[in-house]
């Protein structure tokens, strides 16, 4: 599979853009957060750009879209997984 566009910008549009590393809200500390919500990798204190914060959800999309694949039982169109 391959994540569209369309699915790209809603998780971008629904996550937001964060350029320097968050706490988590219920905690106050770990998971930190950066980016489009990435925490592989983000520390207190870490500041990123835009650009790396687009490869950064490359990198979670193609980690996660076989786990996806794996779980998905149903046939699925390309509009059912763009959502």
């Amino acid at each position: 599979m391959r994540t569209s566009q369309k699915a790209i910008n809603l998780i971008k549009s629904s996550e937001g853009l964060r350029l320097n590393a968050y706490p988590d809200p219920a905690t106050g500390a770990d998971p930190w957060t950066i980016g489009y919500d990435a925490t592989r990798g983000a520390i207190k204190g870490m500041k990123i750009t835009a650009e790396q914060a687009e490869r950064m959800l490359q990198s979670d999309i193609a980690c996660f879209e076989p786990e996806f694949e794996n779980l998905v039982k149903v046939p699925l169109s390309r509009n059912h997984r763009a959502r």
